[in-house]
């Protein structure tokens, strides 16, 4: 029998043909054999990414893909890539104060990152390291969509320690030192403790809106009373019981007498059953004088 190897025809064997292949025959049956072997090539080539795409489908709609990932291992991210499993789009809802770069910055995923490779625990906790996370989601949404839902910090005042200004929420949780000019007409705070205390003091302003509008400064007191520092200046010191009494007294004594317009430096409520003022400078000479 004759070679198909293309090295030329061999004497006939038992059973064989008479005669030997000319070699023109020889080299066109060669020829044949080629394209016939590369033709297998590709058709099995293509079978087999029909087949692998069959396969990832299947595992998808199985909501099998986070087992299937654990199984082929870390070294075969490029391979979901390559398949159609990178992350192409990122969604994120819940954007206030965080800007959405930040988001992306500390989320670090790439064109590289295939979504079954994304661990979501992971990314969550680095999302909620931004400042104004308070808490975050995140979902996978096979077969290459990201979903982060933000919940942000709500901010309340400002709370300040020295030169050190913070802005926090209502329960005192510091959010950022890095305090935007459109929030610097907030409450402000002042001293160790405030910021635990602040929401109660500032919710019973609210019902005094003739003293709340005049309010500078909330200083807590040796982490024990308020000293309210007015916008002209006047001090009022508040007791360490009967804060809302107090402020009811000191409401009725601006609406009738409006003792916020007179050369006033602080006002002590102090003492329940008085009311003491001290005067200015300024109030001093002119008390002396009309005596």
């Amino acid at each position: 029998m004759r070679s198909l190897s293309g090295k030329g025809a061999q004497a006939p064997q038992d059973g064989d043909a008479a005669s030997a292949m000319p070699r023109w025959m020889a080299r066109r049956v060669d020829r044949l054999e080629a394209r016939a072997r590369a033709s297998f090539r590709i058709d099995a080539a293509m079978a087999g990414l029909v087949l692998a795409g069959a396969v990832f489908s299947g595992i998808i709609a199985g909501g099998h893909v986070e087992a299937f990932t654990r199984t082929l291992g870390q070294s075969s991210e490029a391979l979901l890539v390559t398949a159609g499993l990178a992350v192409k789009a990122i969604e994120i809802d819940g954007l206030g104060e965080t800007a959405e770069r930040d988001v992306l910055d500390y989320l670090g995923v790439t064109e590289a990152t295939a979504l079954p490779f994304l661990n979501p625990d992971a990314a969550r906790e680095r999302v909620e390291a931004l400042p104004w996370v308070r808490s975050a989601s995140v979902r996978k949404l096979y077969p290459a969509t990201l979903q982060i839902h933000l919940r942000e910090f709500e901010p309340f005042a400002l709370w300040q320690r020295g030169e050190r200004v913070a802005v926090i929420d209502r329960e005192g949780t510091v959010v950022t030192e890095d305090v935007p000019a459109r929030l610097q007409g907030l409450p402000r705070l002042y001293g160790h403790g405030a910021e635990a205390e602040g929401a109660a003091l500032l919710d019973l302003l609210e019902r005094h809106p003739a003293v709340r509008t005049r309010l500078a400064v909330a200083e807590y007191v040796g982490e024990r009373r308020w000293t309210l520092h007015l916008d002209n200046g006047i001090s009022v010191y508040l007791p360490e019981n009967g804060l809302g009494e107090a402020l009811v007294l000191l409401d009725q004594l601006e609406q009738r007498e409006e003792i916020f317009a007179r050369s006033i430096a602080a006002i002590d409520l102090r003492l329940g059953d008085r009311v003491t003022f001290r005067l200015t400078d300024d109030g001093i000479q002119r008390r002396d004088a009309a005596l």
